[in-house]
């Protein structure tokens, strides 16, 4: 059951991004989802009250015993895999079924092109809280992704690692490669293949 009333989130630092293309859940349907991440100190009470009206609304003042919550502590989570996390306050917001809308705050107009909007840019979103009871995922409260606002581009969120790592040692000197700078071909007997 959702919670009516809709709130627009302080900035947060986008990541996980799948607003453009849904994927299949755990129960089967098609959803758009993003985690966002914000700073300790962000002013998170609009969430936290919405969160509690949809438990009220669902529960009254008797909610079930071990509620999952949609608002983490960064800590609390795989900070050495997900380093952005540390020290931060993290939530999934996700819609089944529809896309959410996604403007620019600069330009005032639609992002259609994802390269546009990725993870490790800033943004804010509308949200709605809602309760969800699943035979495998147990009860819990969910945020509800209505739409998005990017505020401005960061540092992308990638998890292949970057080229200079991973050819570290190659850059170093470290690695020889056994290539032929100068372009003679003349032993590449790969190049003689019969394909006929």
């Amino acid at each position: 059951m959702a919670n009516s009333r809709k709130i627009v989130t302080p900035v947060a630092r986008a990541s996980f991004v799948r607003v453009f293309q849904p994927q299949k859940n755990d129960q089967g349907k098609f959803e758009y989802r993003m985690t966002m991440i914000f700073d300790k100190d962000a002013d998170i009470s609009e969430l936290k009250a919405i969160v509690k009206e949809a438990i009220k609304e669902k529960y009254g003042t008797n909610p079930p015993k071990n509620l999952k919550l949609p608002i983490k502590n960064g800590n609390d989570l795989d900070t050495d895999k997900y380093p952005e996390y540390k020290n931060k306050i993290v939530i999934n917001a996700k819609s089944v079924n529809y896309p959410p809308g996604i403007i620019d705050y600069k330009t005032r107009q639609p992002i259609i092109d994802p390269s546009e909007f990725y993870s490790g840019c800033y943004c804010v979103a509308s949200l709605v809280a809602y309760t969800y009871e699943h035979k495998s995922g147990g009860k819990g409260v969910s945020f509800g992704l209505q739409n998005i606002m990017k505020i401005k581009d960061g540092e992308p969120l990638i998890s292949r690692g970057k080229a200079e790592d991973d050819f570290a040692s190659i850059i170093k000197g470290e690695t020889e490669l056994d290539i032929d700078l100068e372009g003679d071909d003349e032993d590449d007997d790969i190049l003689d293949l019969d394909l006929d």
